[in-house]
């Protein structure tokens, strides 16, 4: 071995070649510091290591491979060169093998020679084999080695990732943090394949357990083979889940922003819409970033001798390596991964939260299908015929959809193939509720909107629309325009702006292929354009009061079973809302209803926390506060001299006191009459 003093930098250096290695210390001419630096000039022994390193920052294809004090590439695969010593390729002939391992072990004589760090690397290796494994800050390079499973503990959940190499922790001087790289399997919507992250190990004193670690070889968890088995499966759910539009539940925290909880939040995951465009530029979270990860990192398998290149040339099977095939894997076109690629999927994933109209983070072990209630037709407060019109257009609709059959269109392609309901009547009546149990019956998304989320201008409005339409079709969603009045007001001559946006709008609808609930309180005040573009206008009368006592039992019956025994409704409660003639008079709709409902429980609850007692709903709780909103309304009635309804019929938007009922009785009647007449013309003439 020769060492040699060199001054300047070692790339200027051409000093003699030693036959297999070299010790060098470097002076610079800029500073008194040295390096020392072990060069690898054997061919051999550089191809041993093409073999066992897998580290994406080590070069290995010059004429001499290099590794600075304290050698720690070459330390992380000692162990590994001593196996190879035992498990050449087969290419490999007797003479080869023999002096392949005469230098291998020249290589490990001096490391094993090297007082000041070789030991220190024994006694740490110690640490390892203890009941509780243990490690020291200055020698988690060794632990952590390029190529291997790992632990990485993220938000107090371990994840697995491959190390793809290991940098700072300065062994003199000041102690820096490790920056330690690695990868996973995530997608970034049209390609699934590798993707980098880096974590940081902050340094500590003295020893720690080596599971409490940032970052840890998964080999030291004592339950790796069930952790494994786990990943594997959640790794399989990833993947169905990015293969095309999934309509889940996810109850949980989001992983990033507010980490608001949700319970039981219906969401769509899409990687089809890319979710990250809608985030803005100062959002730490962004497109995953895929094959960032470089050539040199899949992982060496074969040597670059003339026997091994040979064999390379004649079966290029022989020349894949570790991780061939792991990038730029299309999703939709791939079936299945391997069990190694699964396991390694990420845990997080891209989804609409249709409630909140925003794209999350998620936790993709919180994911679950989606349950719904099947009879939630049967809680909704209207007319039975209404109801049954509803349910039979909206489930011949889908079905239809689903089965991909042809449907009735308009001349033009693309026009007239979707579904618009209309639902209008006052405040409260349950329309929007129509929506949302239609959505429940069919079993598919619901997508609520309000102007807030198109906009008031001609250009806004048409592409807020635009993506609002493709999302419905593409989940296959039922979408709730609620409170559409601005889109749908009369034109007029002068405001080109408003009249701008409502063509927008009916040109639009004009082309929507799905089902559309739009609700108003202002159908008076529609553009006449709109009333062709209608398929089923539906009005909601004020409630009676059965409909009334129907939606106070619903409101009974419903925290009963929410609360499972922890919760009682006295007799007075129900008695005072069925037969109080001051609660009748008031006529109440089902918001108010709601309202008043969950602010007597609120009150009972405080009641029951003063008292130390069971939470009881009693008939002075609902008194409270309905006369506490007898009274607001009264205010309301005076100060506008006229009750709401009375002010919608003036204002000429809506007329509450119709009588659909008799209008249809009717038309009934005066049909039955124009029948009676025709047949009577009939015999007449037959006679």
């Amino acid at each position: 071995m020769n060492i040699k003093k060199v001054e300047g930098p070692v790339d200027a250096w051409l000093g003699e070649e030693a036959h297999i290695i070299e010790l060098v210390t470097i002076t610079y001419n800029t500073s008194d510091s040295q390096l020392r630096e072990l060069r690898i000039r054997s061919p051999m022994l550089i191809n041993a290591l093409r073999c066992v390193v897998k580290d994406t920052d080590v070069y290995l294809d010059g004429p001499y491979v290099r590794s600075a004090e304290p050698y720690r590439m070459l330390y992380s695969h000692e162990e590994d060169l001593r196996a190879f010593k035992d498990n050449h390729p087969e290419t490999h002939s007797d003479e080869y093998k023999e002096k392949c391992n005469e230098h291998i072990d020249k290589l490990l004589k001096f490391l094993d020679g090297q007082e000041r760090f070789g030991r220190g690397l024994h006694i740490e290796r110690a640490r390892w084999r203890m009941n509780i494994p243990t490690a020291t800050f200055r020698n988690i390079w060794l632990l952590l080695r390029p190529g291997e499973l790992a632990f990485v503990d993220k938000d107090d959940k371990l994840e697995p990732y491959i190390i793809r190499s290991v940098s700072g922790g300065d062994p003199y001087g000041t102690p820096r943090p490790y920056d330690v790289l690695l990868w996973n399997m995530d997608c970034d919507g049209i390609y699934f394949g590798r993707s980098a992250h880096q974590v940081s190990i902050e340094p500590f004193d003295g020893e720690m357990e080596v599971t409490k670690l940032k970052v840890f070889p998964a080999r030291f968890h004592p339950r790796q083979e069930d952790m494994n088995k786990a990943f594997i499966a959640r790794g399989k759910k990833f993947f169905q889940l990015l293969k095309g539009v999934s309509f889940k539940e996810y109850t949980g925290p989001a992983v990033h922003g507010d980490k608001r909880k949700y319970e039981r939040a219906r969401i769509i995951i899409d990687y089809g819409d890319e979710p990250w465009l809608d985030l803005d530029d100062a959002s730490s979270w962004h497109r995953p970033a895929l094959g960032a990860i470089g050539p040199d990192s899949i992982g060496r398998t074969t040597c670059h001798c003339e026997a091994c290149e040979a064999a390379q040339e004649k079966n290029s099977k022989n020349a894949t390596t570790r991780f061939e095939g792991w990038d730029r894997i299309k999703c939709k076109e791939k079936e299945t991964l391997t069990d190694g690629q699964y396991l390694l999927c990420s845990r997080l994933v891209w989804a609409y939260i249709l409630k909140a109209r925003e794209w999350r983070v998620l936790d993709v072990d919180l994911v679950q299908d989606t349950c719904f209630d099947s009879k939630i037709m049967d809680r909704l407060v209207m007319d039975k015929d209404k109801k049954r019109m509803i349910q039979a257009i909206c489930r011949e609709y889908t079905t239809i959809n689903n089965k991909g059959m042809n449907r009735i269109s308009d001349i033009i392609s693309g026009k007239g193939q979707g579904k618009i309901f209309l639902l209008h009547g006052s405040p409260g009546v349950g329309k929007t509720l129509t929506a949302e149990c239609v959505a429940e019956y069919t079993h598919r998304p619901l997508l609520s909107i309000t102007a807030g989320d198109i906009g008031v201008t001609a250009r806004d409005v048409q592409a807020k629309l635009n993506q609002y339409f493709t999302r419905a079709e593409n989940w296959h969603a039922v979408l709730l325009l609620d409170e559409a009045d601005i889109y749908l007001e009369r034109r007029g001559r002068n405001d080109l702006e408003r009249n701008s946006v409502v063509s927008v709008f009916l040109r639009e609808l004009e082309y929507y292929q799905g089902i559309l609930f739009i609700t108003s309180n202002r159908v008076g005040w529609f553009d006449e354009a709109f009333k062709s573009r209608i398929h089923m206008s539906i009005f909601y009368k004020a409630f009676d009061k059965p409909m009334r006592d129907q939606i106070w039992d619903d409101h009974f019956d419903r925290i009963i079973t929410e609360r499972k025994g922890k919760f009682e409704i006295a007799w007075s409660a129900g008695d005072y809302v069925k037969r109080d003639p001051e609660v009748a008079e008031m006529k109440l709709n089902g918001r108010e209803i709601r309202n008043a409902f969950q602010t007597a429980v609120t009150l009972a609850e405080y009641d029951a926390q003063e008292a130390g007692a069971n939470v009881k709903l009693e008939g002075k709780h609902l008194e409270q506060v309905i006369k506490m909103s007898k009274a607001f309304e009264q205010y309301l009635t005076q100060t506008h001299k006229g009750d709401d309804a009375w002010m919608a019929r003036a204002s000429g938007y809506r007329a509450d006191d119709f009588d659909e009922d008799e209008v249809l009785k009717v038309m009934s009647t005066t049909l039955s009459q124009l029948v009676a007449r025709k047949s009577a013309v009939h015999e007449e003439r037959l006679s």
